[in-house]
């Protein structure tokens, strides 16, 4: 494996190593080796002519020069992150004076992870562990910033508000390293490299997906049935466990839960018996089955995609924001998509999961009909096996984002074209193009599909209407 590390003379990576398997190469020699590496990392503000590169080098970039010279733009950070719905009333570099919060973190991120926390006490930072409630929503907000930011790697200060709330501080591309740190960003360097080249492997070991499904049930003059009065908080068919605002202790969302499995027909298969047996544990008549974005005042649902078997890259978590989010958006209604969004399935939204995979939590709920759902989980694997291709990228455009937040179709409708032709292009397309067609279809014909309506017809799970029987005239 082979890394390149461009600086700018002035600001060398003193203390940057990493670990022997590496080949690693941080002043590069006279006369340059032109030949490609796997990465190419940008410390700083680089440019082209540098150690005599007149060319771009064949490599992931790994903060490329124009993401870098973006972000020294204070005007574009500030709209790129009130477009995305993250607060900068603290942001450091577009206020005159130093905010004064209460708990103040810096984290060292590399590739959407986490590499060491540390939180301001007594005039200097210091490494902490652990984690708890308040912790989580530090991590997230800091992964988020810099991801939407288009930064690979970087150092970024984050200021939590409350046990619910983080807020961003500062952020640094290219902060200075310490002998201890700099070791953690050679290791994560050397791991990022690994699962970019170990890509290819994976082709043979076919990604497991699974879904986490929500919908709502209530009676034709819109009171809600719910969940928790039917089902258990755990298992396959159960309720989510965000509460009713109204009545506290109830739950009104349910979630269904499939196996993960390899095919997605089979997925939709697993889906289709999951419904059935809720349909089974619940009231018949006079009641709806709504999915989509909003169908309730409060009740925000999705529609997750659970990935094991792959490794999470930021490319991967781009690819998916490009490919997979954008067209769903496409079909969502928008008036229920723009009360969801942004603090409820926002671009780039992703969790760990504790068997190794992640959660892609971005989508609304999918299981609007059968063939919506085959779509998407079709569309899932094949940006999944096929992410290095697929280079599309709508996150540095503050307009595009903005759009996407308030689900104006027609401002998305030229990046939803290009996008189709990038997966059109893919050698695996011709396989799923008969599961996929339904999309562009409806975009391309003005549709949405229908979120307000009762989705068990679609799925065949309205009970059968008894007939009369006609008395005989005597």
């Amino acid at each position: 494996m082979r890394v390149l590390v461009l600086h700018n003379p002035e600001n060398k990576p003193k203390h940057l190593r990493f670990p022997k398997e590496i080949e690693a190469e941080i002043t590069p020699s006279r006369p340059f080796d032109p030949e490609p590496r796997d990465a190419v990392m940008h410390w700083g503000l680089t440019s082209p002519p540098l150690y005599g590169i007149d060319q771009e080098i064949a490599g992931a970039s790994l903060n490329a020069p124009d993401v870098v010279t973006r972000c020294m733009d204070t005007e574009y950070v500030t709209r790129l992150w009130k477009a995305h719905g993250i607060s900068t009333r603290y942001f450091e570099r577009a206020r005159r004076r130093r905010p004064k919060v209460g708990l103040r973190y810096r984290i060292h991120i590399f590739d959407l992870r986490i590499m060491s926390i540390a939180r301001y006490s007594k005039g200097r930072y210091r490494p902490i562990r652990g984690g708890g409630k308040r912790m989580q929503f530090v991590r997230r907000m800091a992964v988020r910033c810099l991801y939407v930011l288009g930064l690979h790697f970087g150092c970024i200060d984050v200021a939590s508000i409350s046990k619910k709330h983080a807020v961003p501080l500062n952020f640094d591309p290219f902060p200075r390293l310490t002998r201890k740190s700099g070791r953690r960003y050679g290791e994560h360097a050397s791991k990022y490299v690994h699962r970019l080249t170990e890509h290819p492997e994976q082709i043979l070991r076919p990604a497991l997906i699974g879904a986490d499904l929500e919908f709502i049930m209530r009676r034709p003059r819109g009171r809600v049935l719910y969940a928790s009065r039917y089902f258990s908080r755990h298992g396959r068919v159960g309720h989510d466990q965000q509460g009713s605002r109204r009545v506290r202790g109830r739950y009104p969302i349910v979630e269904i839960r499939p196996s993960p499995v390899e095919d997605p027909p089979e997925l939709v298969d697993g889906i289709h018996k999951l419904l059935r047996r809720a349909a089974r544990r619940t009231p018949k008549k006079r009641v709806s089955w709504e999915a989509g974005s909003h169908p309730v005042s409060g009740c925000a649902i999705g529609g997750h995609i659970h990935f094991s078997r792959v490794d999470l890259t930021t490319e991967l978590l781009r690819a998916l924001d490009n490919y997979l989010a954008v067209p769903v958006m496409m079909l969502e209604n928008p008036s229920k998509a723009r009360r969801r969004r942004p603090h409820y399935g926002h671009l780039g939204e992703f969790r760990w999961k504790s068997y190794g995979g992640f959660e892609y939590r971005t989508l609304s709920s999918w299981i609007v009909a059968p063939q919506y759902a085959l779509a998407v989980v079709t569309l899932a694997k094949l940006i999944i096996d096929n992410y290095p291709k697929l280079q599309r990228n709508i996150l540095p455009s503050v307009d595009d984002v903005a759009a996407f937040y308030r689900c104006d179709k027609e401002a998305m409708r030229a990046n939803f074209e290009e996008a189709w032709k990038d997966l059109e292009r893919l050698d695996d397309y011709e396989k799923v193009a008969e599961q996929l067609e339904v999309i562009p279809n409806l975009v391309r014909q003005g549709k949405q599909w229908l979120e307000t309506h009762d989705f068990r017809g679609r799925w065949g799970l309205l009970p059968k209407r008894k007939r009369r029987k006609r008395r005989r005239r005597r």
